[in-house]
């Protein structure tokens, strides 16, 4: 009767010490990578001739404003 107590409790152990060393090495999840885009080429308005220029152009364009 003794033995047995003895037993299970040894198994007991075993599998907590088992689990305590699981948990330490469950992997890292590794972040997937962002998928690679062709950025945009940026066109200039005809009738601009200075960046200042065609951003108030777009601006005026879009918020339709003089």
């Amino acid at each position: 009767m003794h033995i047995a107590l003895t037993r299970s409790t040894v198994e007991r152990g075993v599998r907590r010490v088992a689990g305590m060393l699981a948990g330490k090495y469950i992997e890292a999840t590794v972040p997937k990578p962002l998928p690679v885009t062709v950025p945009a080429l940026v066109t200039w308005l005809s009738e601009t001739h200075s960046r200042r220029a065609d951003e108030d152009a777009r601006r005026a364009m879009l918020c339709d404003v003089d």
